[in-house]
């Protein structure tokens, strides 16, 4: 079976059926125009995988696999995208949480500032701007990693959806041509 027959069984792109055997997408499609043969692991990985797939099975079989094998797939996004939710709502909170911590500290060193002011004495000018300065390295940074966190959880529900979207569009198609 040529690399693009078993990349069409599969119903994968070419960065997919890469992904899948641990290689380059530039591997892959090398290997699916005939330039060049896949690299060992991944021949061996292949082999193995079509270990499993008996090509005597007839459509009817290999469709009903592939709708299973899209379910599946289905079910392990929807169960990642609930999870992800709970992760987003709890760095939410994190960040309101970091972001009240930093208020009340400025509020602080503020009003210790306005009640004691400049006057003569440098060395609490010196004191109230090191106190502010590390107040705020500490704080920032403590935010910034979090709401980094949240921007990536926010990316990960987007891929999330859209995956989902993908395999939903795939298996609604299926059942309204009847090929599953």
């Amino acid at each position: 079976m040529e690399p693009l027959q078993i990349r069409k069984l599969f119903r994968l792109s070419e960065y997919e059926m890469a992904q899948l055997l641990d290689i380059t997408e530039t591997e892959w499609s090398h290997a699916e125009a005939g330039t060049q043969q896949l690299p060992e692991m991944a021949a061996k990985l292949m082999a193995q995988i079509l270990g499993y797939i008996d090509t005597r099975d007839d459509r009817e079989k290999a469709m009903q696999r592939t709708r299973d094998v899209n379910l599946a797939v289905q079910r392990t996004l929807r169960e990642l995208q609930a999870k992800n939710e709970y992760q987003l709502l709890l760095m939410d909170m994190r960040v309101e949480s970091a972001r009240q911590r930093v208020a009340t500290r400025a509020k602080r060193h503020i009003s210790a500032f306005a009640i004691t002011g400049f006057g003569e004495n440098k060395t609490t000018v010196r004191k109230l701007i090191e106190s502010v300065s590390e107040m705020f390295s500490m704080d920032d940074s403590d935010l910034i990693t979090i709401e980094s966190q949240l921007i990536l959880l926010q990316l990960k529900k987007r891929f999330f959806a859209s995956e989902l979207k993908k395999i939903d569009t795939v298996l609604r198609i299926k059942n309204e041509n009847g090929s599953y």
